[in-house]
């Protein structure tokens, strides 16, 4: 049991990733005042592009690597590293594959057919920090051509409650995804969205509860995306961390792109 409990954490944990990777490459105030729950402090669709209102040039893909944030800017206790990008390269197009192939109620939330068959990692700044063997907070960095009022969308209302059947090395799982959009921290973002995300797979008879908390930032044509996972069953993530880093990832992008 304890070893089929070890591989159901590690497959929801990719089934995570999976619907971060999703948002990253799918999904084809600048006050700084808190963004609430209920998207009041949200940027208007006319006014939220890409680009951020404030913009007046594309954002450079080139330079994702060195907008991410360094090990030393992750909270005490946290151990950044580093990854190669022939092995991350492989982890994004193996979740790809699955993810393409999946089965998603209600099946309008996720656009299956904008999913890409491969994406260059060389464009996707990332970082992973963990501490200890199940907390991580992860972020990453993309020039994405979507909105944050459209990920807003893609988990709010009958998305809000999705569940999600794929078929991960030789295994089915099938699981629940449950989004909640909460508050956020003080950003310099024009516009942000922070999640928190209960997800509950099953493999043969085993399940397992996973919480998580994803943040996105649209930042001068960047999207900003932080992600703070607990793979301990129904351990709640590690929100001061994930505040910490969200706050600074957009401070950063704000500040140097």
């Amino acid at each position: 049991m304890h070893v089929m409990r070890n591989t159901v954490k590690k497959s929801v944990g990719s089934v995570i990733v999976g619907i971060g990777v999703i948002g990253l490459v799918g999904a084809c105030s600048d006050s700084g005042s808190a963004v609430k729950a209920d998207g009041a402090a949200a940027v208007s669709d006319s006014s939220d592009t890409p680009e951020g209102p404030s913009s007046t040039a594309p954002a450079d893909a080139s330079k994702v690597h060195s907008l991410v944030l360094d090990a030393s800017e992750f909270p005490t206790g946290y151990t950044a590293q580093e990854i190669p990008r022939g092995q991350t390269q492989q982890m994004v197009d193996r979740i790809l594959e699955t993810t393409k192939n999946a089965k998603i109620k209600p099946a309008g939330c996720v656009q299956l057919s904008a999913v890409p068959d491969s994406v260059d990692i060389n464009k996707i700044g990332l970082v992973v920090a963990t501490k200890g063997t199940t907390t991580t907070l992860t972020e990453s960095l993309a020039v994405v051509p979507t909105t944050i009022a459209e990920y807003r969308r893609q988990a709010t209302g009958k998305c809000a409650d999705m569940t999600m059947t794929m078929t991960m090395n030789g295994q089915k799982i099938t699981s629940r995804v449950k989004q909640k959009v909460v508050d956020g921290p003080n950003t310099a973002a024009a516009d942000s969205l922070v999640l928190e995300m209960e997800t509950e797979a099953t493999v043969d008879s085993t399940t397992v509860t996973t919480r998580g908390l994803f943040g996105y930032a649209s930042v001068e044509g960047y999207l900003v995306s932080v992600q703070a996972m607990n793979l301990t069953p129904s351990a709640k993530p590690d929100r001061s961390g994930f505040d910490t880093v969200f706050t600074k990832a957009v401070a950063k992008v704000a500040d140097e792109a």
